[in-house]
């Protein structure tokens, strides 16, 4: 192999590297964007919820339409995030060679609350709203990772511009 066509594949390895790499940085800007629509949603339903309680009319069809909507927005994070990991083990393939399978871990979803309703109180006792379970609070970013402050989505620390919005991160 000449020096010319061995240059010309190791430019091509790096824009296909550098293609793979922005795709997988709209993906999780998609992704932050996706999860903070469920955290709006979880803050609705809690507003409501309360509403209700104050007023002693807590009924279950309207908190499932908050509920289901909050389901299909899961599911959309659940989908970004395996077509992330897709990205990535399809870009850890071509620089090794290898399957990346067994040196991924995937993340588990995160589930919605749980409402866990109480056993029927006596007769004489008070009422007792439902109890409503959260999901442990997401981890801290790694220290590789930033947020935009133009869009919040989440870039790498060393970015120049963010690849949600394009607003430039590290001034010359």
């Amino acid at each position: 192999m000449s020096f010319f066509d061995k240059l010309k594949q190791a430019v091509t390895e790096v824009a296909d590297t550098g293609a793979r790499q922005v795709e997988i940085l709209k993906l999780q800007s998609q992704l932050g964007t996706v999860e903070t629509e469920i955290e709006r949603q979880y803050a609705e339903a809690g507003k409501r919820v309360r509403e209700l309680y104050r007023r002693k009319e807590i009924l279950d069809s309207e908190i499932e339409v908050i509920m289901k909507r909050i389901d299909a927005l899961q599911a959309e994070v659940d989908e970004l995030r395996l077509k992330v990991q897709e990205q990535q083990q399809a870009g850890h393939q071509e620089s090794t060679g290898a399957p990346a399978a067994s040196q991924s871990t995937p993340q588990a979803p995160v589930s919605p609350p749980q409402v866990v309703t109480p056993e029927a109180p006596a007769p004489t006792a008070a009422y007792q709203p439902p109890v409503v379970q959260t999901p442990a609070p997401a981890p801290e970013p790694e220290p590789e990772e930033a947020l935009c402050p133009e869009c919040g989505a989440k870039v790498k620390a060393d970015a120049r511009f963010c690849a949600g919005c394009g607003h430039k991160l590290v001034s010359d």
